[in-house]
């Protein structure tokens, strides 16, 4: 046995016919308030905002920019600073 379909992917009729409201009217003040008491006010929840220095590291978060990482370490160790400083300069300007 299948799932109901989701209120978005039904007709309006049979959405209209489920929460029974009249197309012509809507719904009351008292309908509405009934409804907020039962069910809810309609809102997302709310989320933790993340500080500057957090979304900052998080522009690092991607396997391109390991990867850049990793050539910039390497390029280092091979004694290519120009090279790793160039990767490391891109890699800043790409983040901010």
């Amino acid at each position: 046995m299948s799932a109901p379909a989701p209120h978005h992917a039904r007709s309006s009729a049979l959405v209209l016919d489920e929460f029974r409201v009249d197309p012509a009217v809507g719904l009351t003040s008292e309908d509405a308030r009934e409804r907020l008491a039962a069910v809810g006010p309609n809102a997302l929840p709310a989320t933790g905002r993340r500080s500057a220095f957090e979304r900052f590291l998080l522009q690092f978060h991607d396997v391109l920019i390991y990867v850049l990482l990793a050539a910039g370490v390497i390029t280092a160790l091979l004694g290519l600073y120009l090279d790793s400083g160039v990767i490391f300069c891109v890699l800043l300007i790409n983040s901010f």
